[in-house]
């Protein structure tokens, strides 16, 4: 397949890149600096920029949308991330349809449940937290990739254009995992709002192959791509009663294993055929 990866010379985009060369895809890149990745062909541009973004997508099979504000930054306007990451996920869909690719897959995060960077901390419904939980965002980038998601099922209506949402969680590089004893000295409150939750850069690269590969998935999915444990050192359940003791239900088994993730990867399991290599236990 020809694939275009937008955003493909950051660091979770040569991941991403380097795993669909490695699987004998052709790759373009889109980006404002060439990629580190050897690549089939380089596109430099901003998403921002429709006639650019057209110009990228011309003549692809699938697209893997990375490109955009990567997290909730002081510094950064809340409008930034709309005009970043909604208008120009608006622009990759768009193009998109106009030049007949068949799918999107859409980097999407577990920021749009809202805990991450919440000002307000709250509980969640249920745990371990599913696709089906609701999306309650407080801030500006959970808040601009719940409308990455809603733009996704928009085209996917309007254009019959197939989408798929992957919600990473944290992702780990292999630095973060060594100096994972550091990363738990921080603030316990912080690392709640993560709900410990982390994926290893490989496998979410894995997971954006697999999405772009898949022949048989439903017009417009999502799926939450994480590592099956936290990264934590105290058991799942005794995280959970510190820390969410109001949430009315918990699925105790299954936390029988300790240190379980918080995040139901399942789905993606089942329907992606995900296996995730990454582990902190």
């Amino acid at each position: 397949m020809k694939i275009l990866v937008t955003g493909g010379s950051g660091n979770v985009g040569s991941a991403v890149t380097a795993a669909l060369l490695d699987a004998g895809h052709a790759v373009r890149v889109f980006d404002l600096k060439e990629p580190a990745v050897p690549a089939a062909d380089f596109v430099c541009g901003d998403v921002t920029d429709p006639h650019a973004v057209e110009a990228a997508v011309k003549g692809m099979d699938a697209v893997v949308h990375l490109a955009a504000i990567p997290a909730l930054r002081p510094d950064v306007p809340a409008v930034d991330y709309i005009h970043v990451n909604v208008a120009g996920t608006c622009n990759v869909l768009e193009a998109a349809a106009r030049h007949d690719v068949g799918k999107v897959v859409f980097a999407g995060s577990d920021s749009a449940l809202g805990f991450v960077f919440s000002t307000h901390p709250f509980s969640p419904d249920y745990l371990p937290i599913d696709e089906g939980h609701p999306l309650r965002p407080q801030d500006a980038y959970g808040l601009s990739k719940l409308m990455g998601e809603e733009l996704c099922k928009s085209a996917t209506r309007r254009y019959g254009l197939h989408t798929v949402a992957l919600r990473f969680c944290w992702v780990w590089f292999d630095d973060t995992y060594a100096q994972r004893a550091d990363v738990l000295k921080g603030d316990p409150q912080v690392q709640a709002k993560t709900m410990w939750g982390h994926v290893g850069v490989r496998d979410a690269a894995q997971a954006c192959r697999l999405a772009v590969e898949h022949p048989d998935l439903p017009p417009c999915d999502v799926f939450f791509i994480s590592a099956e444990d936290t990264y934590a050192d105290a058991p799942s359940l005794d995280l959970i009663r510190a820390h969410y003791p109001d949430v009315k239900e918990v699925d105790e088994a299954h936390f029988a294993t300790p240190y379980t993730g918080l995040f139901d990867v399942s789905k993606a399991r089942t329907r992606l055929g995900y296996a995730p290599q990454c582990t902190c236990h």
